[in-house]
């Protein structure tokens, strides 16, 4: 019987295990190392040593932070959101394009657009890593024929990015609080990102990709075809793409305080949601304006 996403994030036992590291001899060699660390960012220092490659993966990892979008409208976009999630801790860039970031109470989401117009999507989502060494993991990345990435992004065999961030995260120096753009209170309290759910090429695929960085417990399930990985107090989630439609970050899902179902599922759609379902568990699913997936999860 398949349990809700509420019923997994609780789940503290241990689930099947993936073995995840091969042999490291490769990695002791200096040329390889050198190259690496020349494309990491924040390069500057020493070559990272065959230990830090080593070290690399898997990952200390706190768990997933934050993600972020790119849509035709930023503005349009950071109402709706903030409008949910917080209306007084909006925060947006210093200086260059504008970027607008919606704070989760422990994350956020990042909104931005591009210069041509693009189809919405979610572009990346991000995990917190302790002691992270970017040129480290760019060597260790190549050391297994993986691209090593740009800008701290790494891309999965979909061409979904993972980036990687040093503990604590939260908002970049380049960022400031700005004036609240929507009136009322915030339809439900954030505590923090749940899941990011990805539709991909191959299931198996990307999770022997995942568990290279991550090695919580897994699940795989067959109705829907799905396989979920445990990273502290989040999750991530695989399922197959469409054969008619792209590989994308399909959902994402914020741990809320509880919250006035019909109420919110309400106000939602006067916003211009479309609510999708709301199942026995309190949780209700949504797809946004521009039709990205969202699940509040009451804890």
């Amino acid at each position: 019987m398949d349990e809700t996403l509420m019923a997994r994030a609780a789940r503290a036992s241990a689930l099947s295990r993936r073995t995840v590291l091969a042999s490291l001899g490769a990695l002791a060699a200096p040329a390889l190392a050198t190259r690496a660390f020349a494309q990491a960012p924040g390069r500057g220092g020493p070559p990272p040593t065959a230990e830090e490659i080593a070290a690399a993966l898997p990952l200390k990892t706190t768990g997933l932070e934050h993600f972020g979008m790119v849509v035709p409208d930023v503005s349009a976009q950071a109402r709706f959101y903030s409008r949910i999630f917080s209306p007084d801790g909006l925060r947006k860039e210093k200086q260059g394009n504008l970027r607008y970031y919606v704070d989760l109470n422990g994350g956020y989401i990042a909104i931005g657009g591009r210069a041509a117009p693009v189809p919405p999507y979610i572009d990346h989502f991000c995990a917190l890593v302790e002691d992270y060494n970017a040129a480290a993991m760019s060597a260790r990345l190549e050391a297994e024929g993986l691209p090593p990435g740009r800008f701290g992004i790494f891309p999965d065999p979909s061409g979904l990015g993972l980036q990687l961030l040093g503990v604590p995260g939260g908002f970049a120096a380049s960022t400031e609080p700005t004036t609240r753009i929507v009136n009322g209170d915030a339809l439900v309290t954030p505590m923090g990102l749940a899941h990011m759910l990805l539709q991909v090429n191959d299931v198996d695929e990307s999770l022997g990709f995942y568990t290279r960085f991550f090695t919580g417990a897994v699940e795989r399930q067959s109705d829907p075809d799905q396989a979920w990985i445990q990273i502290e107090d989040t999750l991530l989630g695989l399922q197959p793409r469409s054969p008619t439609a792209p590989p994308r970050i399909d959902e994402f899902g914020v741990k809320v305080a509880p919250f006035d179902r019909d109420a919110v599922a309400t106000e939602l759609r006067i916003l211009g949601a479309t609510v999708t379902s709301q199942d026995d568990s309190g949780m209700l699913r949504f797809r946004d304006p521009y039709g990205l997936g969202v699940a509040l999860l009451p804890v």
